[in-house]
């Protein structure tokens, strides 16, 4: 047999043998094993990332305290509420400036004589001060004054914060006096000093009446060093009015002549029920003056006069603890 041909056979037949002995599965002892086919390798699992940490300014709360039996304090009240500063009180004729310096009159009052007549403050002993009202003998002017528009010299002293004051809420004034009765020459009387009080009917300024009290019926009581006490409220019966006419001289309730009485000639002194009865809105009014030389340009309605428009001699009096209610002006 040829070599060449019988190599190829012999590798044949021995690869059958071998694998009719694997094929037995487990005869023999001396068979030979095929190793298996490595298994494939498991996919990798996806790890979840690890969290970013947060980062912040605060700690981390403190551990709590251990019990000791002491109960913590209490927690400080809350503050009050601020209550809101109340509004400004509205002011009223009571607020009116009354101060003084020295020898002057008070803020609140004002110089308004005609002609050779004068208000000044004076000393008494240099221990009392008082109001002066002095007018001298002169001769009548021969036109008419400024502030009252008189022709003779009559001293006047002015009070002009009660405009627009109800006169039903008027309190009233008083005051002490004294008259120069005892000097040569002064002719000063009882009836010489009185007091004005100007009034709009109906809190208008459209018209006016001059009410009028005297001194002399103001139930005059001692005090020291020749002053007497003087008050009048309106309704005592202490009142007059300037004017021969009845009042209103047309229109609205017709005040007679015998309801409030006219200073000269008149009846016995009333007082302002009847008045203001008929006129519930009546209120003391500062009238403008277009010829006063005084700051305001206005008569005040409250006046303290002494002699009259035809005064040609010599009078004084001294007037001083003036209080209009509570309110003092001198």
């Amino acid at each position: 047999m040829n070599m060449q041909t019988t190599k190829p056979l012999l590798a044949t037949a021995l690869l059958l043998s071998l694998a009719a002995c694997g094929g037995g599965g487990g005869g023999g002892g001396g068979a030979f094993p095929i190793a298996a086919a490595p298994a494939p390798a498991a996919a990798p699992v996806a790890q979840a990332p690890a969290p970013t940490p947060v980062l912040t300014d605060e700690l981390p709360p403190p551990p709590p305290a251990p019990d000791d039996g002491v109960s913590p304090p209490a927690p400080a009240p809350a503050p009050a509420p601020v209550e809101p500063p109340a509004p400004p009180v509205p002011k009223t004729w009571k607020d009116a400036d009354c101060s003084r310096t020295g020898l002057t009159l008070t803020a609140c009052s004002v110089d308004f004589s005609d002609n050779n007549s004068t208000v000044t403050v004076v000393s008494e002993g240099g221990v009392v001060d008082a109001v002066q009202l002095e007018s001298i003998a002169k001769a009548k002017a021969t036109s008419r004054s400024l502030n009252n528009g008189v022709f003779g010299n009559k001293a006047v002293y002015g009070i002009s914060f009660l405009h627009k004051l109800a006169l039903a809420d008027y309190p009233g004034i008083a005051f002490e006096a004294k008259l120069n009765t005892s000097a040569r020459g002064d002719t000063t009387i009882e009836d010489d000093l009185y007091v004005t009080t100007t009034v709009s009917p109906n809190c208008d300024g459209l018209s006016y009446i001059n009410l009028v009290t005297l001194i002399r019926d103001m139930e005059p009581q001692p005090t020291a060093d020749g002053y007497f006490r003087y008050s009048v409220k309106p309704g005592e019966a202490k009142w007059y009015r300037t004017g021969a006419n009845t009042y209103p001289v047309s229109g609205g309730p017709v005040l007679l002549n015998g309801v409030l009485n006219q200073l000269q000639p008149h009846g016995p002194a009333m007082a302002l029920d009847a008045f203001l009865g008929a006129f519930p809105k009546a209120c003391i009014w500062n009238f403008q003056n277009p010829t006063t030389q005084v700051p305001g340009g206005i008569t005040p309605a409250l006046d303290f006069n002494l002699g009259d428009s035809e005064t040609v001699t010599n009078k004084k009096a001294w007037v001083k603890s003036i209080v209009i209610g509570d309110k003092v002006v001198f």
